[in-house]
């Protein structure tokens, strides 16, 4: 086969399948971003170290 016929074909694959992948990243990064602002905040009243106020 002729390289450059190889190149055409390599580089028709990349254009196809790009914007497939930065979808797919993007969503991720969103997903990721969100799982950590909906964590829940740490209970205080749990916490062993908190200080009781006694000295």
């Amino acid at each position: 086969m002729n390289w450059t016929l190889i190149g055409v074909i390599v580089l028709a694959v990349f254009v196809i399948a790009a914007p497939f992948a930065t979808l797919r990243s993007i969503s991720y990064i969103k997903a990721r971003r969100d799982a950590m602002r909906a964590k829940p905040l740490p209970d205080d009243d749990d916490d062993p170290d908190k200080p009781t106020g006694f000295w």
